[in-house]
């Protein structure tokens, strides 16, 4: 009987798993291809102009991991190693 009910906890368990919050990707997945239908539909005839820019979010997002990734960074100085032939670095 105990061995029955930790069955069906593990089987009730696994199908709720699939009832997780959506995720960020999930909530805005296929935005980008509506808008473009719905662009066509507008005007069926491309433009001849290069699209430009970033909408605001992304740009920050983008300029923020940009930033965070290079004070992540640590840039050492070259402390003189020779390698082929020619001295990379300070000569102390």
């Amino acid at each position: 009987m105990r061995t029955l009910s930790i069955i069906s906890l593990a089987a009730a368990m696994l199908c709720l798993a699939g009832c997780k919050t959506p995720s960020a990707v999930g909530e805005h997945y296929g935005e980008a291809v509506r808008a473009n239908q719905d662009a066509m539909i507008v005007n069926p005839m491309p433009s001849r102009e290069p699209v430009e820019g970033l909408d605001p979010r992304s740009a920050e997002h983008v300029l923020d991991n940009y930033s965070k990734g290079q004070k992540a960074q640590k840039h050492p100085r070259a402390r003189g190693k020779r390698g082929t032939g020619i001295l990379v670095g300070e000569i102390k």
